[in-house]
């Protein structure tokens, strides 16, 4: 044979994938947010310019008639006592020039929705071979470095076999593999999470209201994982509204997710001080359990846009500061207080 496989670090390969899943997940919010602006371009075009204008034709043609009617009225009653109809005639004279700018409006409104429709069409048909990519390429090259990791994986396992040169018995070879690793304990798992979620000041850098950016699509809370929440004690009083939730790129789109509630920080800007009516912080983050160590990109989300979007989490962001709620599938697979305390164990 005379070739060998040098496997040097089967990491890389699963750093591949996290990077693939990452491009994926923000090439695809990039996307939404482009195909958002392009829709609302076309709705305020067509659904709102073009009534306007249109609108403001009849109205003023109906100004412009009645100033006519007005000075024919005067201009006849001069026959009698000679009035001036200066002031009439100005008056249709300002009724046909507003008249005439409308009409001018009109047709530009007109030319921007074929212009702008005609490369909304481009857009897509240029950007279509990502979407492709996306939706096929992606998920394929992931599936293969999986396939890649198991079988590297399984390579290195096998120990080389050995002959006994006393009595020529082989041993090793695919039984004599290393045993497998001790599955991660739940509670250094769950310390792993918290480490991983953002400290304040990192918090402070990534809270940045992103509505477009945040996908809340993804598997839902089991009804049966939802309501004995109401039971484990961990629940406060509602956050208001508006505050903010800072959401890691694909998180909700995952199946295993946990949540997290820190003490909250003032959001701050990098070259600009914090404006009075920032949204107040939640404390909230929802990150993904097989994440990295490091969150790649996060955006915030008012907590009553996302409950408005996702109402299975309602009673899961009801949690008081220090809670951490680990889910897997659609369940819920540990309920940690400030204490860590499994109280979801408990109940139980």
């Amino acid at each position: 044979m005379g070739k060998q496989a040098r496997v040097t670090s089967i990491e890389v390969l699963r750093e591949a994938r996290a990077a693939l899943q990452v491009f994926e997940t923000n090439t695809r919010a990039a996307l939404s947010e482009v195909d958002a602006d392009v829709q609302r371009t076309t709705d305020w075009l067509r659904m709102q310019q073009l009534p306007h204008w249109q609108k403001q034709i009849r109205e003023r043609s109906e100004a412009l008639a009645q100033a006519r009617s007005d000075l024919l009225r005067k201009q006849l009653s001069s026959m009698q006592d000679s009035p001036s109809c200066v002031d009439e005639q100005r008056a249709v004279a300002r009724a046909k020039q507003r008249l005439e700018s409308a009409q001018q409006r009109l047709q530009v409104v007109r030319k921007w929705i074929t212009v702008w429709e005609r490369e909304a069409t481009l857009y897509k048909g240029q950007t279509q071979a990502l979407s492709d990519t996306l939706a096929r390429d992606i998920p394929a090259a992931v599936q293969r470095l999986d396939r890649m990791g198991r079988a590297l994986a399984g390579y290195v396992a096998i120990a080389p076999a050995r002959v006994d040169s006393a009595t020529g018995r082989v041993s090793g070879g695919d039984d004599a593999g290393p045993p497998p690793p001790e599955p991660e304990s739940p509670a250094v798992r769950f310390a792993r999470l918290r480490r991983r979620t953002p400290g304040p000041e990192q918090r402070a850098r990534l809270l940045v209201e992103a509505p477009a950016m945040v996908f809340t699509e993804g598997p839902p809370l089991l009804a049966e994982a939802v309501e004995p929440f109401s039971r484990l004690g961990l629940a406060e009083p509602a956050l208001p509204p508006e505050a903010l939730v800072l959401i890691e790129q694909g998180a909700l789109r995952q199946g295993e997710t946990y949540f997290e509630r820190t003490a909250p920080v003032a959001p701050t800007a990098p070259t600009a001080p914090v404006a009075p009516n920032t949204p107040p912080d939640s404390g909230w983050f929802i990150g993904l359990s097989n994440g990295g160590p490091m969150v790649a990109e996060a955006h915030a989300i008012r907590i009553g846009d996302l409950l408005a979007r996702r109402p299975d989490l309602t009673p899961v962001l009801a949690c008081r500061p220090g809670c951490l709620i680990a889910t897997v599938a659609g369940g819920v697979e540990a309920a940690l207080d400030e204490n860590d305390h499994d109280a979801w164990e408990s109940w139980r």
